[in-house]
């Protein structure tokens, strides 16, 4: 046992960190020498083991006391057990509500989100039912007679001196109406001059030609005629 932390006594050498309290301890070894019932170190072990006892009781019920230093420590002790819970109190009343809090700021405008996908075509519908006939419309008014009876009449084989003029007028059959005419020239300096139906009931059909060559030709006229009413 190191020097510190023990103390010299007519007993011998005594352990620093036994502090001796209370004076049952001191009388119980004062008893035992006086006695004469045993050696000092038989003496010292029962008077030690009195005052762990004396020690362990002075705390009180649950209580366990440790000494610390024979120097002034102080005595440290462990505490009892934990008491029982006791019952819970009844629920008290509630309190009134609390004033409505202001409303918060608007929050942002969130990004516009993707155009979704385009949807499958549909399915084509049956085919309706066939409308009721409509009714029959007004008759129409009665038009003009129409053009019958068409016939050709030519004069073939007609001369036209170089750089002259030449005329011809075809007539049509009794009854009949010039409704269109011309001429064919024989060669391409024979070129159209005029024309046109002839009189107020176009009963003939006039051409005048020219020749624009050096030389003599000649060409053919004719008339379309046809039994035209009113």
């Amino acid at each position: 046992m190191s020097p510190d932390n023990r103390t010299d006594t007519r007993l011998g050498p005594l352990p620093r960190r036994v502090r001796w309290r209370g004076s049952g301890t001191i009388a119980s070894l004062t008893l035992v020498l006086a006695a004469g019932m045993a050696s000092p170190v038989t003496a010292v072990a029962q008077a030690m083991s009195e005052h762990v006892s004396a020690t362990s009781s002075t705390g009180g019920a649950g209580d366990k006391c440790k000494h610390q230093s024979h120097h002034g420590g102080k005595d440290t002790c462990h505490k009892g057990p934990k008491g029982a819970t006791g019952a819970t109190g009844a629920k008290g009343p509630t309190g009134p509500t609390g004033a409505a809090g202001e409303d918060g700021a608007t929050g942002p405008t969130g990004a516009a989100g993707e155009d979704g996908t385009a949807g499958l075509t549909g399915a084509t519908g049956a085919t309706g039912a066939t409308g009721a006939t409509g009714a029959t419309g007004a008759t129409g008014a009665t038009g003009v007679n129409g053009v019958a009876g068409y016939q050709v009449v030519i004069e073939s084989n007609l001369p036209v001196a170089a750089g002259g003029v030449a005329q011809e007028v075809v007539d049509c059959p009794e009854g009949k109406k010039a409704i269109g005419g011309g001429f064919f020239g024989f060669v391409p300096e024979v070129v159209a001059f005029r024309s046109f139906p002839q009189g107020a009931d176009f009963e003939a059909w006039i051409v005048v030609v020219k020749n624009t060559g050096s030389g003599a030709s000649a060409f053919d006229a004719y008339a379309i005629c046809a039994d035209v009413d009113g």
